[in-house]
């Protein structure tokens, strides 16, 4: 095998690990729905009945021959139910008091920890993280629903459903809180849960109160556990184009000591963790929403696709979608309440965007859930992005010069990797007359054809292994370009950001839009992968030394770029543009090399004829 196949069948090799690394590491704006704004008395807070939420027909995103709704499904009693909005710098969110939890929370998507504006974002702007193409059927779940659980395998999930009565306020530091009060179940038991949020950032407090009002002892455990809270069901997700591409990083995630473990939701397939547990809940693509414990009281997790909120959904939706509508239930210890007693227990929460500063600044190791293994290097090289956003205030740029310097670190590596090749490309090609001789007079002894190709290598001084030490340098640059890779499908940074005529860099670039599917392309006619394919051409012409190529070369150098324009076709814009602007740069890198090659072969044959 020459050079050239050694070549190939090392990119070939990368791109697989590159197509693991997507498996692994595996939003458009919605309108909400119709509300009425918060008075300005209120500061935030508005209260207005419930039945004015939208029918599910009416919801934006869906069209009947996405989902249509059977006729059986027991839809929710919104008509005797209030809710409850509260509008913060971050978040837009809508709670309904029946079962005092969320029904739709819009969050601000934009990086606003250095913003000075105390401007309520529009709505408009920001993006659903409660999925409304789901039925709001009677069973399905919502976040912060809780159920007690009582020895002997008592199950108490009847305050899900329960009609609250709802008071808030805001605090002379300026926090929106709200309390919801439940009536007493029949055991006397009684629910308050109270949500506080600040007026800005992506944390807030949810705590919960339960208050024995009965004549007897109640004890709270099963299997040690005394109450859950989850987080679901889904977590902005949506139906769509781009749903196929984002499905693959949607994940239920929690920590434990230091470490952070994710989990893919299975239908009929249920996940359960037992220890102590920091924090946990959800991922998708770009958003994150956990509840965080700092003394790690939560002793469980537990992560499955519930069939309760898969209601309505046709057979189709349910094979593709139900990964997307599973949840992430946390348990906290078993507790004992004496009559009249009351028990209590707080949490903090982070509902919003992944950016990585952000995380970090929550103080709990949230930004662990961003770039896996490779997260030091992929840091570097968001910070180096985010310096020449600042000079340019565009990232498609950024990203051409964030290449152009990676290109330039690893350039002496780069070109000593590609002259040990060439030279020794340059050394078979100078006795390729001979070896394809003996492989004529040996072709039916394999034996000893080896040991007479051995000893014409030792006769003219090359080593047959000679060439795998060019790919050494490669190798060390791998965990750099690794980490672009994922850092440039990761990054909310590149989400809705434009350069030429690309409108959003963590999609597809779209030049034109067709109304019909082609196979494998599908409906948008994508520029960029097809110039990184023709780049790769290029570079695979000009990477033959001495002009010589056999006719398997020939075909391979012709089907490896169309390969990959059509393996990375429908990738990010800006992960196309990074490997774009690298092929650009390789050609001047090949050029030198190609010189160099010209050289050695002059040199190979001066020795020769002397």
């Amino acid at each position: 095998m020459d050079m050239e196949r050694r070549i190939i069948l090392f990119m070939v090799l990368s791109v697989s690990i590159l197509l693991l690394f997507s498996m692994m590491q595996s939003q458009k704006p919605v309108q909400p729905p119709p509300t009425s704004a918060p008075t300005s008395g209120e500061q935030g807070v508005a209260t207005t009945p419930v039945s004015a939420y939208p029918e599910q027909e009416s919801k934006p995103g869906l069209t009947p021959s996405e989902f249509t709704e059977p006729q059986e499904i027991e839809t929710l009693n919104f008509d005797e139910a209030e809710k409850i909005i509260v509008h913060t710098k971050n978040y837009y969110v809508t709670f309904s008091t029946l079962g005092a939890r969320p029904i739709s929370w819009l969050v601000n998507p934009k990086n606003s920890v250095n913003e000075k504006s105390d401007v309520l974002p529009s709505t408009s702007t920001m993006v659903e993280l409660i999925p409304q193409w789901l039925p709001f059927s009677a069973s399905r779940e919502f976040p912060f629903d809780i159920t007690l659980l009582e020895y002997g395998g008592g199950i108490h999930n009847e305050f899900r459903t329960m009609l609250y009565q709802a008071q808030s306020y805001v605090t002379p530091e300026g926090e929106r809180v709200i309390e919801f009060t439940s009536p007493p179940n029949r055991q006397n038991v009684r629910v308050k849960k109270i949500f506080a949020f600040p007026p800005e950032g992506y944390m807030f407090k949810f705590s919960v109160k339960v208050l024995n009002e009965g004549d007897a002892k109640l004890v709270f455990d099963n299997d040690g556990l005394g109450m859950s809270i989850i987080w679901g069901a889904g977590l902005g997700s949506r139906k769509g184009a781009r749903l196929s591409a984002d499905m693959r990083y949607f994940r239920a995630i929690f920590r434990v000591g230091k470490k952070v473990k994710k989990v893919t939701p299975k239908l009929h397939k249920a996940f359960s963790y037992f220890g102590n547990i920091i924090w946990g809940g959800l991922e998708s693509r770009f958003y994150l929403a956990v509840l965080i414990s700092p003394d790690a009281g939560f002793k469980k997790f537990a992560t499955t696709v519930k069939e309760r909120n898969l209601i309505g959904l046709s057979e189709n939706e349910l094979k593709h979608l139900s990964r997307l509508v599973s949840t992430a239930e946390l348990s906290l210890p078993r507790f004992v309440l004496e009559p009249g007693k009351s028990y209590e227990q707080s949490v903090e929460t982070f509902v919003g965007p992944k950016y990585y500063d952000v995380l970090q600044a929550t103080g709990y190791g949230l930004q662990k859930s961003l770039f896996g293994w490779l997260r030091p290097f992929c840091v570097i090289l968001l910070k180096i992005m985010q310096v020449f956003y600042k000079l340019t205030s565009n990232y498609g740029w950024s990203i051409i010069l964030l290449t152009i310097v990676v290109r330039v670190v690893a350039y002496p590596l780069t070109i000593k990797g590609m002259r040990i090749q060439a030279k020794a490309m340059a050394e078979q090609q100078r006795i390729r007359p001979l070896i394809e001789a003996l492989n004529q007079k040996y072709k039916d002894n394999p034996a000893l054809k080896n040991k007479k190709l051995m000893e014409l290598y030792k006769e003219h001084g090359i080593n047959p292994l000679a060439p795998l030490r060019g790919c050494l340098p490669m190798l060390v640059q791998m965990p750099i370009f690794f980490a672009l890779y994922i850092l440039l499908i990761q990054a909310i940074e590149l989400k809705g950001q434009s350069f030429l005529w690309i409108t959003d860099l963590s999609g597809p670039d779209k030049l034109l839009t067709f109304n019909f599917s082609l196979p494998f392309l599908g409906s948008n006619l994508n520029l960029l992968p097809i110039l990184m394919g023709a780049s790769q051409f290029f570079i695979s012409k000009i990477s033959s030394p001495g002009g010589a190529v056999d006719p398997m070369q020939r075909q391979m150098a012709l089907l490896f770029p169309i390969f990959f324009t059509v393996l990375l076709y429908n990738f990010p814009a800006g992960l196309i543009l990074y490997w774009l602007v690298s092929n650009v740069l390789q050609v001047g890198q090949q050029l030198i090399v190609n010189k160099y090659v010209k050289e050695h072969l002059s040199e190979q044959q001066h020795k020769s004829k002397s």
